[in-house]
């Protein structure tokens, strides 16, 4: 990323440190696609642990939500904590029949976040994150680079 200082606006102002000023919009997240016209998917980065338990962040200290006891949906506050973690992605980046990808069953009934896609990375005992292999590809999430795919070299 360059310094605010070189980063100039349109109209030539270098004095402004966020771009945010001049970029903000009102756009639903869900009108907008990788490409115009291409199928696209929210893509929750989630971390598994040896013990098979999913995490939101890779120290594994923050669960994967699920309905309070009682309820059988998400309330607005997780969704919205959820929905800003995800990223987009492509649709053909998962293959449809991998279960591992898909929002939890206890999820069903909260449409945002029913319609999740899973990106599990497994963690090691050492800590190490480990990518998500599709058979074609591996995806990763960089904290630097974003969401990474690689292609599998055969």
């Amino acid at each position: 990323m360059l310094p605010a200082a070189v980063c100039r606006t349109w109209r030539g102002d270098s004095s402004i440190a966020s771009s945010y000023p001049v970029t903000a919009r009102d756009i639903d997240a869900g009108a907008v696609t990788t490409r115009l016209g291409a199928d696209s998917e929210r893509i929750l980065p989630i971390y598994t642990d040896r013990a098979n338990r999913r995490w939101l962040d890779p120290a594994c200290t923050n669960a994967l939500p699920m309905p309070a006891r009682g309820n059988k949906w998400l309330d607005r506050d997780t969704v919205a904590a959820l929905m800003r973690l995800t990223v987009q992605a492509p649709a053909s980046y998962f293959p449809d029949t991998a279960a591992e990808t898909r929002a939890p069953e206890e999820w069903s009934r909260t449409p945002v976040a029913a319609e999740l896609r899973l990106l599990p990375h497994g963690v090691t005992a050492e800590g190490a994150v480990d990518g998500y292999d599709t058979g074609g590809h591996t995806l990763d999430l960089d904290s630097e680079l974003g969401l990474v795919r690689t292609r599998a070299v055969r």
